[in-house]
């Protein structure tokens, strides 16, 4: 995967990888090669940094080169929605808050991205 994003002309400084918790975990108990240290250590996978997220399928893996992703706002932007409880105690008072960003996704080098939905 790091390969295919090098051969884009991706830059090291922005490439990273993000994966579930369970490739995570499972990347965390692989050995590179006897002796040599795990595949996912210290939050780093190949030298780069690696993120886990459930946001993404379970077992995936994302290798790219981060910058070439863009968010655009749009609307109001962020937009912030407080509901407060009164219930007579002020200090018991639950205060509930909503934020929403309202955005797109757009990832204007998409060859500088790789991508594995199974990684056993």
């Amino acid at each position: 995967m790091q390969k295919t994003v090098a051969e884009a002309n991706a830059e090291d400084e922005g490439v990273a990888f993000i994966g579930t918790p369970a490739v995570r975990d499972l990347l965390s108990g692989r050995e590179k090669a006897s002796g040599s240290g795990f595949i996912w250590a210290d939050g780093r996978v190949a030298g780069q940094p690696a993120f886990a997220t459930t946001d993404m399928p379970t077992g995936g893996l994302i290798c790219g080169y981060w910058p070439a992703c863009v968010l655009g706002l749009w609307g109001s932007g962020v937009e912030i929605a407080v509901n407060r409880q009164e219930s007579g105690l002020f200090q018991k008072g639950p205060i509930q808050v909503r934020v929403f960003v309202h955005c797109d996704v757009a990832v204007t080098y998409p060859s500088a991205f790789s991508y594995s939905a199974t990684i056993t």
